[in-house]
């Protein structure tokens, strides 16, 4: 269930040369430190994300470029709700398709989906 969680990245078209250092970025909306998070890209294994005590690089991004739209007191601040892992550097041209799941300490278990492009 996608309304569940926000892939922060990776999105859209992505050079390989954007690939150094880049992160996939989760926010699981009601994530706590029980909830369990894992990736799979393509078709490769199942892999785990790690949960991050951070700003929401999203909501970040969202109060910088549009300050004047933002009171003072809606700043970013730190939450436990992300997880993230590294994006592999080596990723081929072309599109990729990226599947979240997060499984809750109760065993709900909800997954989102992303594809994305990389160009070189």
């Amino acid at each position: 269930d996608e309304g569940q969680m926000r892939i922060n990245s990776p999105s859209g078209t992505l050079s390989s040369q954007e690939l150094k250092n880049r992160e996939i970025d989760v926010n699981v909306y009601t994530g706590s430190p029980l909830t369990v998070v894992t990736y799979q890209l393509d078709h490769g294994p199942t892999l785990p994300l790690e949960r991050k005590i951070m700003k929401d690089p999203f909501y970040t991004g969202l109060v910088e470029q549009n300050r004047s739209l933002y009171e003072d007191w809606m700043e970013p601040t730190l939450c436990g709700h992300i997880w993230e892992a590294p994006l592999p550097e080596d990723l081929k041209a072309g599109l990729h398709f990226l599947k979240i799941t997060a499984k809750d300490h109760q065993g709900n278990e909800f997954t989102a989906f992303r594809l994305f492009d990389i160009t070189q």
